[in-house]
């Protein structure tokens, strides 16, 4: 989860753990753009591995071609993109910002 936080910062992306379920509002983690900057939000009480698959969604929306990341993340990556499809990997856009 650490190397992951570790991308989003590379990217720019803020990462933050809130209380979600605090609030009436029926709100989800994921990425979103506050402000014009992205970020991603997480539901503190989720499990570690519903983090991570969080964070992973949200990440597989930008180039993270030029970054470094570790094989064992990588291959997370290639199974999140692989289990939503092709189409889902052609629509990713290049406008998100890489570094």
């Amino acid at each position: 989860m650490q190397h992951l936080e570790e991308i989003a910062e590379k990217l720019s992306i803020k990462v933050d753990y809130v209380n979600l379920r605090k609030d009436y509002y029926n709100l989800k983690s994921g990425l979103c753009k506050v402000k014009g900057e992205y970020r991603i939000i997480i539901d503190k009480y989720l499990h570690l591995s519903e983090k991570i698959d969080v964070l992973i969604d949200a990440l597989s929306e930008f180039d993270i071609d030029g970054l470094y990341v570790q094989p064992y993340v990588r291959r997370l990556f290639e199974k999140r993109l692989s289990s939503l499809g092709a189409t889902h990997a052609e629509q990713r856009t290049d406008n998100h910002p890489a570094q």
